[in-house]
């Protein structure tokens, strides 16, 4: 077992939780109102806690014994699932530096930039901190209740519950959680993909065109005989470099490939309307998808992200084909792409280097590949006098309709989850009253009959409030994101107090729940978030433009990934 004692606090090797160290902790109550600032605004519920300093990472079982640099706690193997950590995430994700210090440095002891978060990381007072560390944090994994089930088939599971389980007579606020995902263990069968490649070919992909054409042809070599493919490729206008045809061994797409010119301007809006008018005339069996590569900001054609967004539902409407977005570099406008794969509900990829390209196509290529639903509709009617005051869906697309929320999704994929957080207040009543009622209909990708299944929500009016942990867990969960994202916008504008203020009002958020007591990946993930959060601190006022705009995009794109 390994100890470390930079910081004060004893290390306990082995076996156990560590001894709390000399950081006390303020106490911090769980009734938190809606942020001034306009982010996802949180219920309260949490009880207070007053924990003094920050104790174990994995409070538990008997393992490998971690001893944090400067951190003040020691950490004991844990056992995963139910909140708990496992001892190997455990060291990965509160590793102690190699060169050790107070304050904020490179991991190797050495000044150190902005940059440094999105890649190996930065040590704060001697433990490492990186941005890829709360992704690995990113699910709560607190155990959902039998009760909130629905009873849908073996592909899809389906969840519904209340943040609280009591309210106070009075009334007050509370969320509603939906909670969607393909099971992956499913016997989905892979069924015919139609792939639409639409490859940015303007001037400045010029330096990089050699790798784009490697990652492609990985692409093409993932795909099987029988699948549909279609290779568009724009600039200052659009041409067909492969009409939609079926692959085959790959071979005569690959090459038409190589006869592709770079330069010209950039006009997705080109791209994207060859790739939907193919669509619309495709084989509707077959799941179709488009792939949209860019790494600008359109100077030809709409440039509107709402414009963009719209042809990109329209095509879901009209064919139900997903559209899925990668950006390249950090030139690109990401505001647009992201509504781009909102609307087309897609995924949303940065790939700060050519070299991750390859990995976002074959993500995208896997997720798309087994359905484990089909045509999925989720719907929340809310009881006559709840009123709807916020919606979290991950950018998913919910539509507000009278009395409630729709969200419609062509798919969902075998190991895909989704989730719908609605912040609602309910008014008071003597006794126990409905909330509202959760239906989810959709065609079964394992038998591809038609499914429905529904769930009546209500919760208890008494003396006091009373939180759910499920239900909990989602809501901390869509805060990160939404923390994330705002942090993001900071980090781009170089304001480093909104930044930090985004982070440290999220980890007060979760400090304060009842959860934070009951799950350790969640008093890891606020003790990474302050990290986090310290580093940008210090390090974003002497940042250039290209470093704010990097971790800026990495923090954007791990906050849509956390969101679904």
């Amino acid at each position: 077992a390994r100890a470390g004692a930079a910081g004060g606090g004893d290390a306990s090797a082995g076996v156990g939780a560590g001894a709390a160290g000399a950081n006390g902790g303020d106490a911090r109550a769980g009734g938190g109102s809606a942020a001034a600032s306009g982010r996802f605004a949180r219920a309260g519920g949490g009880s207070a806690s007053a924990s003094g300093a920050e104790t174990s990472a994995f409070d538990g079982a008997a393992g490998t014994g971690v001893g944090s640099a400067g951190g003040g706690h020691a950490s004991a193997g844990g056992l995963g699932g139910d909140g708990r950590l496992d001892a190997e995430l455990a060291l990965e994700v509160e590793a102690a530096a190699a060169v050790p210090r107070d304050g904020v440095w490179g991991v190797d002891g050495r000044p150190t930039a902005l940059t440094a978060l999105t890649g190996r990381g930065v040590q704060v007072d001697g433990i490492r901190a990186r941005l890829s560390d709360l992704e690995a944090l990113a699910e709560l994994r607190l155990p959902a209740p039998e009760t909130a089930r629905l009873a849908t088939d073996p592909a899809l599971e389906a969840w519904a519950a209340l943040e609280h389980d009591a309210l106070p007579r009075t009334g007050g606020e509370t969320h509603v959680t939906v909670r969607l995902r393909g099971n992956p263990r499913a016997e989905a069968p892979r069924g015919l993909l139609r792939v639409h490649l639409v490859i940015d070919r303007s001037s400045s992909m010029q330096r990089s065109w050699d790798r784009v054409l490697a990652s492609a042809r990985m692409l093409i070599q993932r795909l099987h005989p029988d699948d549909t493919l279609q290779i568009v490729a724009y600039g200052t206008d659009a041409v067909e470099a492969w009409p939609a045809a079926r692959v085959g061994d790959g071979r005569a797409a690959m090459d038409a490939l190589d006869e592709i010119t770079v330069g010209g301007g950039t006009n997705i809006e080109a791209g994207l309307r060859m790739a939907y008018g193919a669509a619309r005339h495709a084989d509707p069996e077959a799941r179709g998808l488009v792939l949209l590569l860019s790494d600008g900001v359109p100077n030809h054609g709409a440039f509107e992200a709402t414009v963009l967004g719209e042809l990109a539902a329209g095509a879901r409407a009209a064919c139900g084909t997903t559209t899925s977005v990668i950006g390249l570099g950090t030139e690109f406008d990401a505001r647009m792409l992201r509504r781009i794969a909102r609307d087309g509900r897609g995924g949303y990829h940065v790939s700060a280097s050519v070299e991750e390209l390859a990995a976002g196509l074959v993500a995208e290529l896997e997720a798309h590949s087994r359905a484990a639903a089909r045509r999925l509709s989720v719907r929340v009617e809310l009881d006559r006098g709840v009123e709807l005051l916020d919606v979290a869906d991950g950018e998913a697309g919910a539509e507000q309709v009278d009395g409630g929320v729709r969200l419609t999704l062509p798919s969902l994929d075998a190991g895909e989850e989704r989730r719908l957080v609605l912040r609602v207040r309910v008014p008071g009543h003597r006794r126990a009253r409905a909330v509202g009622r959760v239906a989810v209909t959709y065609r079964s990708g394992r038998t591809g009959r038609a499914v429905t299944a529904s769930k009546e929500l209500s919760v208890s009016m008494g003396a006091t409030r009373r939180a759910a942990d499920a239900a909990g867990a989602a809501v901390i969960d869509a805060d990160l994101a939404a923390a994330l994202d705002e942090a993001g916008a900071a980090i781009r504008d170089g304001d480093a107090t909104a930044a930090v203020g985004a982070l440290e009002a999220h980890a007060d958020l979760a400090a304060g729940r009842i959860e934070h007591r009951r799950s350790a990946r969640l008093r890891a993930r606020v003790r990474v978030v302050r990290r986090v959060a310290r580093a940008v601190g210090e390090l974003l006022p002497e940042a250039s433009h290209p470093q704010r705009r990097q971790v800026s995009l990495a923090f954007g794109g791990l906050a849509v990934r956390l969101q679904r």
